[in-house]
């Protein structure tokens, strides 16, 4: 083998024990949107619904009525990979810090939760600064952060909250209405009628989804 050739040979050799050690310790960069965008309340008695499963188990939303909300209730329905429904287990005051009160109900297939109460230490939802609209006031805003309807930018930081959700187990789906208001003393009545009326829904749906005979 002539020196040129040999030369040749170890200048290639070199060069990929090079590339295969670049190739060892060059890092990967991925960016992610770990925290899911916020869901925007706009209406200090809205109503919004969401969906949480195994891998997605946080449900984020934002306060941007402009007005402090005294109360949240939460009815929940979740079935496993098979369809069996799941049972929702919580701490003594999983409001804590926000929300002074907790209670819940079961009705059929449907949890509801109502999470209500402001304090010296219970801060309840207090609302986004939210600024580019008309005068840049803060009072319900209505666009989620995109413009109102003169075409001014709307801008909203702080206000947001998350509900999260642990033990979904693969498979299996969470399907939840939340309700926002201003009053922060629960109605029971209401409560029971919020949640029968979802249960029927359930109901309904899944008696239309299911093959005709």
């Amino acid at each position: 083998m002539t020196v040129s050739r040999l030369f040749l040979l170890l200048a290639v050799l070199a060069f990929a024990v090079s590339v295969a050690s670049a190739d060892a310790i060059d890092p990967t960069v991925i960016i992610r949107g770990t925290d899911p965008p916020p869901i925007p309340i706009t209406n200090p008695h809205q109503t919004f619904t969401f969906t949480a499963t195994s891998t997605i188990l946080d449900i984020a939303f934002q306060n941007d009525t402009g007005v402090l909300l005294r109360s949240l209730s939460l009815a929940l329905t979740g079935t496993d990979a098979f369809g069996n429904p799941l049972a929702f287990s919580f701490g003594d005051n999983p409001g804590d810090g926000i929300f002074a009160n907790f209670n819940s109900s079961v009705n059929g297939n449907t949890t509801t939760l109502f999470f209500f109460g402001v304090d010296g230490t219970h801060t309840g939802l207090v609302p986004a600064v939210c600024s580019g609209g008309s005068g840049d006031d803060n009072s319900q805003v209505n666009q989620n952060n995109q413009g109102n309807q003169d075409g001014t930018k709307v801008k909203c930081v702080g206000g947001v909250y998350d509900i999260e959700f642990a033990g979904i187990p693969p498979g299996g789906i969470v399907h939840g209405t939340g309700t926002v208001s201003t009053v922060g003393t629960p109605e029971p009545a209401a409560l029971f009628l919020f949640s029968a009326g979802l249960a029927g829904l359930a109901a309904f749906r899944k008696r239309r989804s299911s093959p005709q005979a």
